[in-house]
Order: structure tokens, then sequence, then C-alpha cells
């Protein structure tokens, strides 16, 4: 059976949504009681990033020819809401051309300890109608599950047609923790790590638990410094079937 071609669906969504790879992330103590850490977020914060494609079954990674940067702009209010856009570039080491990507925007409610983006749904579904999406509940027990959205859409599955997948989003946040930047000399940035699982099932038994990790950085910098979609596969019947690889975008620098 071919693979679905539902996989590179995720390549164009989180090359386009987001414009923020893998050191050694060390994790810290789960399961303590939820509170609200200040995040305060900097217009004109620059982050640039590396981007790997990480294969299928979790047996490598290959690092991509193209960086993003993403800047931070100034608040402003975007459907309804006083937030942050970001706005971002692709530039290709090769061609050595840069492409315009398109903005996305953050907000972060400390009285309550939500962080929201707009349409973080749309990355399993890009049909999916846009919203101011929960990502992280700080008020929540870390290590504590709690829920995101629903997630509801339709891939064509080779030998079964039109497949509609629906399942709950829901997420977790660890404690603190770190990952160590990509650029030279690598820096250790402290940061919130965020699971996001996706667990669907759709017509004819194909069921797959989809794991999106947002790594948010609290101090210098406060912002997304990590992405990634990690390996995964669908399964008929409980047995794996189709393989899907992976995609780590992660802080190379950050300017200041």
């Amino acid at each position: 059976m071919k693979k679905i071609k539902f996989a590179s669906l995720f390549f164009i969504i989180l090359a386009s949504i987001f414009y923020i790879g893998c050191g050694d992330d060390s994790t810290g103590p789960a399961a303590t009681n939820g509170w609200h850490p200040n995040l305060t977020f900097a217009p004109n914060q620059q982050f640039k990033y590396s981007n790997d494609s990480l294969l299928a079954g979790g047996s490598g990674s290959i690092r991509k020819r193209n960086s993003s940067t993403s800047i931070i702009q100034a608040q402003t209010t975007y459907q309804g809401e006083l937030c942050y856009p970001v706005t971002g570039i692709t530039y290709d080491t090769v061609t050595q051309q840069t492409t315009p990507e398109p903005p996305y925007w953050f907000r972060y409610d400390q009285a309550s300890g939500k962080f929201y983006q707009y349409g973080i749904r749309q990355l399993i579904n890009i049909t999916q109608p846009g919203s101011w999406d929960l990502v992280g509940d700080f008020d929540a027990i870390r290590g504590s599950s709690y829920f995101i959205g629903d997630i509801n859409f339709t891939a064509v599955v080779p030998g079964l047609g039109n497949v509609t997948f629906t399942g709950p989003l829901n997420g977790v946040i660890a404690d603190s923790t770190t990952i160590t930047t990509t650029g030279t000399p690598p820096q250790t940035i402290p940061c919130y790590k965020i699971s996001m699982t996706a667990t669907i099932s759709g017509t004819g038994g194909i069921t797959a638990s989809i794991v999106l990790d947002y790594y948010l950085g609290y101090a210098a910098p406060t912002g997304i410094v990590e992405l990634k979609l990690n390996p995964f596969s669908f399964f008929i019947g409980g047995t794996p079937v189709l393989p899907q690889p992976g995609f780590d975008r992660k802080l190379y620098t950050h300017t200041p």
C-alpha cells in the first residue's frame, strides 16, 4: 500500500503557519500544581530557525536547505482579540532567495493562564475554520491533560478512497525544560514543552496518534523556540501500515 499523501499536508502547513531541529532536550519534574508564568513578549524580537525532516519510524533526520526567520510585531486586534502578529521569511541557502510567509497570531491571558494561537487546529486540517485555539493551559496541573478542540478532516487513502478522520486534540504542559539551539555556539534556552496529541480514527478501522510538540520560551527569548511534528504511523486493525515522517523547526539564533 502506498503512503498516504496526507503527511505532505503537515509540511505545507508547518512551513506556512509557523516560522519559528533536534539538540539534547532535558525535562524537569512533572505534575506540579498549575501556575501562571509571566510571559513578556517583545515586539521586534527576531527568531531564526533551522528546519529538519524527521524520517519515518524515527530513523534519523535530514537538515533542510532553507532557514526561517520570524519577527514579533506590535500588538494589534485580530478576530476580536488583542494579540501579537508574527511575520517571517524563508531563506533558501542554495538559490539565496527569500520568500515571505503568511503571518500567524498569538495571545496570552496571564489572569487565566491560557496561551492561544489562532488556527492551531488547522495544523491538522487546513480546511477547518480558523478560531482562537487554546495551546497552553497553565492553570492545569503540570503533566495533566486538557482539551483543545475537535479534529475533523477528510484525506484520500490508497485503496479506501476518501476517509473522514475525527477525534480530540488534547494538550499537556510539562514543567520547565530547555532546548539547545542549532547555531554556533549553541545556547541553552529555557522553555515550556506543550505536547498536543490528536487521537483520530477513520472509516475502515484506521487510527493514528499525532503528536505536535510546541516549545514556548519564557526568558530570553520569549516566544516559540521549537515546533516538532513527531513521526507517526497510521494503524489498521492495530497494525502499523502507513509510517509518516515528521518535521522539526528549531531555534538557530535570536536577536536580541
